[in-house]
């Protein structure tokens, strides 16, 4: 079952119910970073590719 699935679940207690919240957080914290990260190399990509497009047309 999913992180989700095991929250709906009824019978949990409060403290069982409470780490699967926290795991989720984490978990939410984690994907953020990584997609930081991603967009961050994708900014860097694209500066570079521009200023490599800039020097072509300049050296022209």
């Amino acid at each position: 079952m999913d992180l989700t699935g095991e929250l709906e679940v009824s019978e949990r207690t409060l403290e069982e119910t409470l780490r699967f919240f926290e795991r989720g957080q984490r978990l939410a914290n984690f994907c953020v970073k990584l997609l930081d990260e991603a967009e961050l190399k994708v900014q860097i990509i694209t500066k570079d590719a521009e200023q490599i497009f800039e020097d072509k047309t300049t050296d022209a």
